[in-house]
């Protein structure tokens, strides 16, 4: 085997590893963006809390009447249907 092709198998060896490396790393940097994107989720979420019930608290009765969006809005807000 001449030189030039111990050479070429050295250099696809390497990219080789290079790329798994690389996609490795990739995924896992992927996973931690997704934990963060969770983790700001659920901080709104809280955060903006008391103002959800404030907001629920002042739907009464008469916004269900006659299919009012609000109402709609109220039951989708506290049953999370279609949220996925």
């Amino acid at each position: 085997m001449s030189w030039i092709a111990v050479a070429s198998i050295g250099g696809a060896a390497v990219g080789g590893l290079s790329s798994n490396m690389a996609s490795k790393t990739q995924s896992e940097a992927g996973r931690r963006a997704v934990e963060l994107q969770g983790r700001i989720y659920d901080t709104s979420r809280s955060d903006l809390s008391p103002y959800r019930d404030a907001g629920l608290a002042a739907v009464t009765g008469a916004h269900y009447e006659g299919g009012h969006w609000l109402g709609s809005f109220a039951v989708y807000l506290t049953t999370r249907r279609g949220i996925h």
